[in-house]
Order: C-alpha cells, then structure tokens, then sequence
C-alpha cells in the first residue's frame, strides 16, 4: 500500500489539501498520512489583518498563551483530519509537532506529498524531499508536481495517472 503525506503549517490546514488526500488516498487504496507542523513557517508578525485591534486587547499576550493556542489549534485541525479520513473510509495516520526537518525525513517512504501551494515552507520542501511535491490550490486539479533530480516521473504516473496534466 503507498502512503500520500500531507504537509501542514500550524496555523493553516487548506481544506483543497485534505480533500485531494482523501480522494487519492481512496482512489488508489492507499494511506494518508497528516503531518502538522510544529511552528509557523512563515513570518506570522505580520499577518494579522487588524493590528490596531491588538492595543485594545487587556491580557498581555505571553508565550504560554501562544502555545496554548497553537496546540489548541493544532489539536482542531489534527481531529478535523481524522474526521474527514474517517469519513471518506480511508486508511490514515496523523502525527503533529514536528519540524519541517522532521517531515521531510518521513517523506522518504511516501510515494507523493501533498501541500498548499502557498505554503510557506513549500519552496523547501520541494528543494529536499526525495519524492514528487504536489502543490495544490483551490482549483480541482493540482497546480503543479515538482520531482526531485533523480526521480523517474513515469513512477508516479502510473500509480497516480491523473497528476500527469499538473503543471
């Protein structure tokens, strides 16, 4: 049985993403495998749309408040994933708290990854991972599939025909 891995930053996990996965992973019989990552991989300082919102605010923001958010947030998404894997009848794991490093090293016995296309961490996961990268937008087919130096395409084509036409 292959693996699919999906990629996921702390703070967003792409609905597209989890919903290609499970319509893979069930196509093909194969497993989905969730990872979420431990820490934001962007620059998050800045992505708070209202920062004037933030000095009207009466509890200091501490770093244990922040981390216990961001497990909270985690612990949603993480079920969310087991919901809808469930749901779909597929075959699924789901680990969290690990670093990019750290899924990139799981990757080695997937057949595919799977991310947002505009992932933070998407440009490093393409440059180090072993197997093909699929980049997904919210549009129903892949957006693009980047494979490593070494990598024989017509591999992942015939197990997964309809990732061809990405790019």
């Amino acid at each position: 049985m292959s693996t699919i891995l999906a990629v996921f930053d702390i703070s967003d996990a792409p609905w597209h993403v989890l919903n290609f996965g499970c319509k893979l992973a069930k196509t093909h019989e194969a497993q989905l495998y969730g990872i979420f990552l431990s820490e934001p991989t962007g620059d998050t300082e800045f992505k708070y749309g209202f920062p004037n919102d933030l000095s009207m605010t009466k509890d200091e923001i501490t770093d244990d408040i922040i981390d216990k958010e961001n497990t909270s947030l985690i612990n949603d998404n993480v079920k969310l994933f087991r919901d809808e894997c469930t749901h779909a009848g597929i075959q699924h794991r789901v680990d969290s708290m690990f670093s990019l490093k750290e899924a990139i090293k799981a990757s080695d016995s997937a057949s595919l990854i799977l991310a947002d296309h505009l992932a933070e961490f998407a440009e490093e996961l393409i440059k180090n991972a072993k197997v093909p990268v699929c980049l997904l937008s919210g549009e129903p087919d892949p957006r693009s599939v980047h494979f490593p130096d070494d990598y024989n395409k017509d591999t992942l084509f015939s197990e997964f025909p309809e990732l061809r036409n990405a790019n």
